[in-house]
């Protein structure tokens, strides 16, 4: 769980095959379904250029999400590296 107050709970509604692959998934990463859930927003709103999410990360995030960033963004880099330099 990250460091901070936990100050209030989210709920959402899914399907049961949704459930099921949500609770996999985080038992595979042996993280909670809340940390998993967590994890998976601050990815996701990151990804799409959110600062406020990037902030929030860095102050409570879990090492497990930031390492999966610096993945992405390293390979992304390398992809634009790759796609934008003119072979001729």
């Amino acid at each position: 769980m990250p460091i901070g107050e936990t100050t209030g709970v989210l709920q959402f509604r899914a399907t049961n095959e949704e459930r099921a692959m949500i609770e996999k998934a985080a038992k595979k990463e042996g993280v909670t379904v809340a940390e998993f859930c967590r994890n998976a927003i601050y990815f996701d709103l990151i990804t799409r250029g959110n600062k406020d999410a990037f902030k929030l990360l860095a102050k409570h995030g879990s090492r497990a999400v930031k390492h999966r960033l610096a993945g992405l963004l390293g390979n992304l880099g390398w992809l634009a590296k790759g796609t934008m330099v003119s072979k001729k």
